[in-house]
């Protein structure tokens, strides 16, 4: 049987104070009766402790009752309420399991269909990419080496190129998508000739600078550059006026269009940019970029031939590139015009025949 905290403590303390009575008798005289009376009062609170733990033991009892009662009441009530017969919730059961397989197997049926087309086609994405990037990693690869194995010639064109222009204030930087030193010097000897009138320029920017230097120090002829992007037509106009070269240079704004060359469509610049051009001399093509298309500056020359002059010169730059190697072979082709050696070999200088 358990016994309760509080009528142990009240026994401790009886016996602790009828030990001290008796104590204090032996010790030092105290009076008998005193030492009763004493173990009797203690004796007592014992009794108290005692009552007072058989009390809340038994309301306890009386607490656990009381819940387990209701607990039993709620749960006959519930079973009461939700309770069905037992034919008819086995024929539930079996009706939402039956429905629950056949969703599962129209969704994996979906889910397979779908997943297998996306992967086809993200599997179809994925090889291009890699093949483009494997692309341009080799043509990367290539021209750092070509960059650093004619470093020198690199400097030394850089250096005539300055002497050539014979600047005052600093132009532009070239490097990124500009022509290299080489190149650039290529296109300043083009211009230089008395015989050059009219440039025309596919695409714009430091080398519209440039040139139109090169003009300008002639005091005689007119470049004019086709640019498909506003901002950058703009950035180009811009900074002609800010070297006084805009006597000598116009950036005209000439969106891409869908043109037939050949039965075939490219997107080339609007032909209203470049109608009224006659007896062009010298042809610059650097754009449009190669992202327009494969063989996105394909039309240049079909597209402007009527227009040149009888001993014009089509400088063709990024050479290095398949596209561009197909398609001055595609041009030379046609007739009408012949390579000659060029002082960079990342451009093709063609003459008319």
């Amino acid at each position: 049987m358990r016994i309760g905290r509080r009528k142990l403590l009240g026994g401790a303390a009886s016996v602790l104070v009828a030990a001290l009575a008796l104590g204090a008798w032996l010790v030092g005289g105290t009076d008998l009766l005193l030492a009763i009376v004493l173990a009797t009062v203690v004796a007592g609170l014992g009794g108290v402790g005692y009552l007072i733990v058989q009390a809340e033991r038994r309301a306890r009892e009386n607490l656990k009752a009381t819940v387990d009662r209701r607990l039993d009441d709620l749960a006959r009530d519930l079973d009461s309420k939700l309770h069905l017969p037992g034919e008819q919730f086995e024929a539930l059961l079996r009706a939402i399991k039956s429905s629950h397989v056949r969703l599962e197997k129209e969704l994996a049926t979906t889910v397979e269909g779908s997943d297998r087309l996306q992967a086809q086609t993200l599997n179809q994405a994925l090889r291009g990419h890699r093949v483009q990037v494997a692309d341009r990693q080799k043509l990367f690869e290539q021209k750092t080496i070509r960059q650093f194995r004619h470093m020198p010639s690199e400097l030394d064109a850089l250096l005539q190129v300055h002497r050539r222009l014979r600047l005052d204030d600093p132009l532009p930087l070239m490097g990124g998508w500009a022509l290299s030193p080489r190149g650039m010097l290529q296109a300043l000897e083009l211009a230089e000739n008395p015989e050059v009138s009219l440039v025309v320029e596919c695409g714009s920017g430091t080398s519209t600078l440039f040139l139109a230097r090169v003009l300008q120090l002639r005091a005689a002829g007119r470049l004019v550059a086709l640019e498909h992007l506003p901002e950058y037509a703009e950035k180009t106009m811009v900074a002609l006026k800010e070297h006084d070269l805009d006597e000598f240079a116009e950036v005209r704004l000439a969106p891409l269009e869908e043109v037939s060359v050949d039965d075939t469509s490219y997107l080339w610049y609007s032909r209203s940019a470049f109608a009224d051009l006659d007896k062009i001399d010298l042809v610059i093509v650097d754009g449009p970029p190669e992202s327009t298309g494969t063989w996105a500056r394909y039309p240049a020359f079909p597209l402007l031939q009527g227009a040149l002059n009888e001993s014009a010169v089509i400088l063709v730059d990024d050479m290095g590139r398949g596209d561009e190697r197909s398609m001055v072979d595609a041009w030379l082709q046609m007739g009408g015009i012949l390579e000659v050696p060029a002082l960079s070999p990342d451009q093709a200088v063609l003459r008319s025949a």
